[in-house]
């Protein structure tokens, strides 16, 4: 939801979708606004052949699902500022890839959180979804983001919605609800 107005003192909140249609036009397939800065991810590990770029991606698209957030895949040491992402996600042994060494040294400096990925998967002890990452409890269980009671905010309206779908733009694993992920494939997005 974004602010249009206030009446009487109230603000005032609408769809993006609503707002970027005008009344004559209510039929028709309504502009598709750039997707604003939220929190995210910057995601690290090996990308020294195709095929790990590849799996990186892949495994970006997980953790999207899972976190509920955007992942970014950092394939290349460069164009990624640290400091812009909540924490830097590290998939493998940074000592063997060189972009992942650079970024966690990067993270470290800057005070940024670093997470290890578990390249072995958990399932939530509530739900059964899978988890890659999370720290077991005492009993070993993992609970997953929306068990512990986190929900679900789209990239683009930030609506709560139940029901998320990642969409990759630039590099990074986006999670749209799906009426603005309809609108983006509607206007031609995706």
């Amino acid at each position: 939801m974004i602010p249009v107005g206030e009446v009487d003192g109230c603000q005032i909140f609408a769809h993006p979708l609503c707002v970027a249609m005008d009344d004559e036009a209510a039929t028709s397939v309504p502009p598709v606004a750039p997707i604003p800065a939220v929190t995210k991810f910057l995601l690290v590990g090996p990308v020294d052949t195709a095929a790990e770029r590849d799996d990186l991606t892949a495994l970006g698209f997980d953790l999207a699902e899972e976190l509920l957030m955007p992942v970014t895949v950092a394939t290349s040491m460069h164009g990624h500022d640290v400091t812009e992402f909540e924490a830097v996600l590290i998939y493998g042994d940074v000592t063997k890839a060189v972009t992942a060494a650079v970024i966690w040294a990067e993270a470290l400096e800057a005070g940024v959180p670093t997470y290890d990925v578990d390249d072995r998967l958990n399932l939530c002890a509530v739900c059964n979804r899978n988890q890659h990452l999370g720290t077991p409890d005492e009993d070993g269980d993992v609970v997953c983001v929306l068990c512990e009671g986190g929900g679900f905010n789209c990239a683009w309206c930030s609506e709560d919605d139940d029901r998320p779908e990642p969409y990759y733009e630039a590099g990074t694993w986006f999670v749209f609800c799906p009426p603005c992920l309809e609108g983006h494939r509607v206007a031609g997005k995706i």
